[in-house]
């Protein structure tokens, strides 16, 4: 068996966000590996990717349907994740990671999709409302004792979801461009993008949040950080104990 380490981590629900070519996809990795650590028989790990909007030519009222559409996601990871509570079917996952989620459609809505800077917020504050409505949901169908009182459902939800938001300096944003990012590789237009994360990032008060720089200088030249330097973060992050 592989070495195991010591868990004292309390987040069910982690969120990985930030700019195109931040880094997203590496990160997870590395989460999943420090969560799956002391696993050696299974992967108690699952990933929801979500992918920008697809409007469908008869959509009347595109705010509605992407609220309704993170709505349904988060629902999804919910049911997922305590369905080995509340039913009979067995499921081993422990952990549940977005990449990518709602936060980043206060960014990209407001930038590519025609929302204005209102509607964006808003948008924040109404899928806020239904995270909670939806985990109040799962909490009465809960089979033994509940999970939390409801009158304490932010507080339940702050203890178990955790909103990593990534960064890099924006010119290694632009170097390592994959042609496929909705910016295009438009310098003012990855700025806005980070301007626009940091924004949110003040706004997101119901879960806990962090933000990680994936990149450093070292020896004068602009580079990713190592990965045991995020390795080390990210355990700092997720209270993992070597």
């Amino acid at each position: 068996l592989r070495n195991r380490i010591n868990f004292n981590i309390m987040y069910k629900f982690i969120i990985v966000e930030g700019p195109d070519n931040s880094g997203k996809d590496f990160v997870i990795s590395l989460i999943k590996n420090l969560l799956s650590e002391n696993k050696a028989w299974c992967s108690p790990i699952a990933e929801f990717h979500c992918t920008k909007p697809s409007y469908p030519d008869s959509i009347t009222d595109k705010f509605k349907f992407t609220k309704n559409r993170y709505a349904e996601i988060i629902g999804s990871a919910l049911e997922l994740y305590y369905n080995k509570y509340i039913s009979n079917y067995y499921n081993n996952v422990e952990y549940v990671i977005f990449n990518r989620s709602w936060i980043g459609e206060y960014v990209y809505g407001n930038i590519y999709r025609g929302f204005t800077p209102c509607e964006a917020k808003m948008m924040q504050y109404n899928i806020k409302d239904d995270l909670f409505d939806l985990m109040l949901n799962i909490n009465e169908k809960y089979t033994s004792n509940s999970l939390f009182d409801p009158n304490n459902v932010e507080e339940y939800v702050k203890d178990n979801f955790l909103y990593i938001q990534l960064d890099a300096k924006r010119d290694w944003i632009m170097l390592n461009d994959d042609n496929k990012s909705l910016s295009n590789n438009n310098s003012e237009l990855i700025k806005k993008e980070q301007e626009r994360f940091n924004e949110v990032f003040g706004i997101i008060d119901y879960m806990t949040k962090v933000k990680l720089m994936t990149t450093s200088i070292k020896d004068g030249k602009l580079q990713w950080k190592d990965k045991l330097e995020l390795e080390n973060e990210l355990k700092q992050i997720l209270n993992v104990n070597s």
